[in-house]
């Protein structure tokens, strides 16, 4: 614990001597209201809600699958907080460069498809004889998938936001994002201990997948008023 917040103290003490560089500023609204207004604003906002439907579902049930495949809190605190975290970000560093090559459009698609496999890989880990290697794959995409997809949403998330209050414009999009990808997971819990883990994984399969095929038309139109081009 100690350790934890000695690395927590670095951020905050440089944040407490960070100054912010002087510049012309218009006045703030109160509420970025013109990020959802049409065309697309819509759109935008539902799929913030849904792309995070396949992490939210993993992300919740992979640590109880873990512990009932035998695995040791030692083991899954290494792999959960240290393992996985380094595959994310050596993901999200590579994403920011296929960004500039590939484009936003060919990476959500491609970060969408990879929340399937994501979720039929947590299917072959309820299966009998494929457990590990099931789990294994799972924790591998997932990170992957996180770290990638984060790199891409945040990328578009500022490109909706406001030039007039950027940091609104960013924050509210995220809290959207955070808090339907937190109810997918709640959801998916609540599912898995009625109807059990493989049907919950089906479900959030199917619906990971019926996500994927809409994005072509959550992605139709332009998705923000305030910006030329986005998905390009």
């Amino acid at each position: 614990m100690l350790l934890v917040a000695l690395g927590v103290s670095v951020s905050l003490i440089q944040a407490l001597f960070w100054r912010e560089p002087r510049h012309a500023r218009a006045c703030l609204p109160r509420l970025s209201w013109r990020l959802w207004v049409p065309p697309g604003g819509l759109r935008w906002g539902i799929l913030l809600a849904v792309s995070g439907l396949g992490i939210g579902v993993a992300w919740a049930l992979v640590t109880p699958m873990l512990v009932d495949a035998g695995w040791s809190l030692e083991r899954i605190g290494l792999v959960m907080n240290v393992l996985g975290p380094l595959v994310g970000v050596g993901t999200a560093a590579g994403t920011g460069v296929l960004l500039r090559l590939w484009g936003r459009r060919r990476l959500l698609a491609m970060v969408s498809a990879g929340q399937g496999l994501l979720l039929l890989a947590l299917l072959v880990a309820t299966t009998p004889g494929f457990v590990e290697a099931g789990l294994v794959a799972a924790l591998l995409l997932m990170f992957v998938v996180y770290g990638a997809q984060m790199t891409v949403l945040y990328t578009l998330m500022m490109d909706h936001a406001d030039p007039d209050a950027p940091g609104a414009g960013l924050t509210s999009q995220y809290a959207l994002y955070y808090l339907f990808t937190t109810l997918w997971g709640w959801g998916g819990l609540q599912l898995a201990e009625s109807l059990g883990v493989a049907t919950t994984t089906v479900v959030g399969l199917m619906l990971a997948l019926g996500f994927a095929g809409a994005l072509p038309f959550l992605l139709a139109a332009r998705s923000s008023p305030l910006i030329t081009e986005t998905l390009e």
